[in-house]
């Protein structure tokens, strides 16, 4: 039934305040049915926005293995089956839809082509590549292309504030060691981060991905002494199976650092108090938790809920960036103006392409010796042994370019470096012209720093060349 009525927003439009409900299921869901109705529902708002995109990737690896048909004509059988559908098929569609607005995520894309082809039927290869060209050919937005605006995550009908008249003063709270707290005692005096969760929950993108985002908060919390004032806990949906001893376990499995000021809890009395006052987002079917929200709070010393993040995974940097705001709201960030100097434009320019190109690991090493060695192949006639040397480097190059082709940057490398190699030896073998001897090592060169380059940067190159191909063509 939630997956029809998410995809009648397809039909009646999807507002601003829906969105955080489809966005939550984009990004969390397993169920094909749910998500393609959320990727439908997504060609319901007016107008494409650019943080849509990164959503839709997402979803795109989380139900690749467990696709199927869906079919949405009727809420029972008999079906349209010209209607029979699938949750790739409507997330390419809506990428495709999305256009220019879904630019930066042409490299996930890239990779999903050449990485998980294999896996998908010839129906959604098709789709995917129309995508691909769709987004390619479309003009990039002048907003923000990379994110969701953060009133999004704190939606004013789903949040409480620090002017909310809320007391949980009298809730009782059982921490991982069995101590028994009032809500009070913990929560005041310092800010707290405080999460919900609960133990079997099984979803990677929820509760499991929500502790360990509060993992590395304390980690930012330690290393900083501006955060000496901010504490951690982090409460479970299901007090009844969630015992302190589960809870103390679950929590060091997974690096939660357990001390005075970082706790898990259990509620031992006024659990639905709490729900009601807080809002939580949860749903039981009898004792057992049915569906549930994300939840994150930032509570004030006082003990009242400053702002919150809902729906979404929120990562520590986020969290603690609205958290300074609420701790220092009168401070703002001092800009300097500073005229560069000649070394600065320099290293702005050849740093980015040292630490680009540097070689990244012993293979990447070997490459680069390889290259060294077949430049300096011509002057090696009276060393007659160091050809068998180099051409150990050559073989060991092209076998390491061909065997990382599928992981990183795909055959391109690989086909250079051996065209680069072989005129080298046709050159080395038969005198041939010098300018042969300059073309095997450029190529050479350009397949050594192309394989050097990560996954991203490498596509992010081949679409900026093949859009200046394409403007150079029709102007």
């Amino acid at each position: 039934m939630r997956a029809y009525l998410i995809e009648a927003f397809n039909h009646i439009g999807l507002p601003q305040r829906g969105l955080p409900y489809i966005l939550e299921e984009l990004e969390t869901s397993f169920y094909p049915y749910i998500v393609a109705a959320a990727a439908r529902a997504i060609r319901g708002m007016k107008k494409p926005h650019s943080g849509v995109a990164g959503f839709l990737c997402k979803s795109i690896y989380n139900i690749w293995q467990g696709d199927i048909t869906v079919n949405y004509s009727a809420y029972a059988a008999p079906f349209n089956e010209e209607e029979d559908t699938s949750a790739l098929e409507e997330i390419f569609e809506t990428l495709k839809w999305q256009q220019g607005t879904a630019q930066y995520v042409l490299p996930e894309l890239y990779h999903i082509e050449s990485n998980l082809s294999d896996y998908i039927n010839a129906k959604n290869k098709v789709l995917l590549a129309d995508c691909i060209v769709a987004i390619e050919a479309s003009a990039q937005p002048d907003d923000d292309c990379c994110s969701i605006p953060l009133e999004i995550y704190n939606q004013h009908d789903s949040s409480q504030n620090a002017n909310t008249d809320i007391d949980l003063s009298d809730i009782d709270l059982e921490d991982q060691n069995g101590t028994v707290f009032k809500w009070s005692e913990y929560f005041s005096g310092k800010y707290t981060i405080l999460s919900f969760f609960y133990t079997q929950c099984h979803n990677p993108r929820k509760c499991i991905q929500t502790i360990y985002n509060l993992v590395d908060i304390q980690k930012e919390v330690t290393q900083n002494k501006d955060y000496s004032h901010i504490q951690t806990a982090a409460i479970t949906y299901d007090p009844l199976y969630d015992t302190s001893s589960i809870l103390k376990s679950y929590g060091e499995n997974r690096k939660f650092n357990f001390d005075d000021h970082n706790k898990m809890f259990r509620v031992t009395s006024g659990m639905e108090k709490m729900i009601e006052q807080l809002n939580i987002g949860v749903n039981y079917k009898g004792n057992a938790v049915n569906v549930h929200r994300i939840e994150v709070y930032i509570i004030n010393p006082e003990g009242k809920i400053e702002s919150s993040f809902l729906r979404f995974q929120a990562d520590s940097k986020l969290i603690l960036a609205e958290l300074d705001k609420v701790i220092y709201p009168e401070k703002k960030e001092e800009t300097v103006v500073e005229k560069p100097s000649v070394l600065n434009r320099t290293s702005t320019v050849v740093l980015p392409i040292l630490i680009a190109f540097f070689p990244k690991c012993p293979m990447c090493w070997a490459a680069y010796l390889n290259l060294i060695g077949l430049s300096s192949i011509v002057s090696i006639k009276h060393q007659p042994w160091l050809i068998y040397v180099f051409i150990g480097f050559a073989v060991f190059n092209l076998i390491n370019l061909y065997r990382l082709s599928k992981r990183r940057n795909g055959l391109l490398p690989f086909h250079l470096a051996l065209i680069g190699t072989s005129i080298l030896g046709l050159n080395y073998l038969l005198g041939l012209h010098s300018s042969l001897l300059i073309l095997g090592i450029s190529l050479t060169l350009i397949a050594t720093l192309l394989n050097s380059l990560s996954f991203k940067l490498y596509h992010k190159l081949f679409y900026y060349l093949r859009e200046q191909i394409v403007r150079h063509r029709y102007s």
